[in-house]
């Protein structure tokens, strides 16, 4: 019997101390408090990653990023006296949709040694080539063998 009382006395003593946590002054606000200050930090979390997921939508930086490896391992491979046709239809038109201009989408830094692809507003990215040559860039045209097709030209130049 001393078992069974013992346990009558903690239910009533874990009752007591619920029903006192539910009674006390001041536990709804506190409570709405805290939940207000979540509530506010995931519309901060929301609104920082619509904006960084918006500014993604159409990839330009994944395309800045893509097209300055391609051309910079072509200028890696390639030797003094060749002259590189690279497809850049995606680019150009992911260039004129963020107004910039094709001149400035693709810039040939020959004192570095590097090459810079910007088709939005922002920097762009930029990759050093490790061959020791000078390019000279012939501008983005349209291919001699598909109309619909634009191509970056440059040559490549011993320095």
């Amino acid at each position: 019997m001393g078992n069974k009382i013992g346990s009558l006395e903690n239910r009533k003593f874990t009752n007591h101390l619920f029903l006192k946590s539910i009674n006390k002054k001041g536990d709804g606000a506190d409570l709405l408090r805290n939940n207000v200050a979540y509530f506010i930090i995931f519309i901060l979390f929301f609104i920082g990653m619509f904006f960084f997921v918006s500014s993604r939508m159409n990839n330009v930086s994944f395309w800045e990023d893509f097209y300055a490896k391609e051309i910079v391992r072509a200028v890696d491979f390639a030797e003094p006296g060749d002259i590189v046709k690279i497809d850049v239809t995606l680019a150009s038109k992911l260039a004129s949709k963020n107004g910039k201009s094709l001149d400035k989408a693709f810039v040939f830094d020959n004192e570095g040694g590097m090459v810079i692809v910007s088709l939005g507003t922002e920097r762009g990215k930029s990759f050093n080539y490790f061959n020791n040559v000078s390019i000279e860039s012939e501008g983005i045209g349209l291919s001699n063998e598909n109309v619909k097709v634009n191509q970056l030209r440059f040559r490549v130049n011993g320095k």
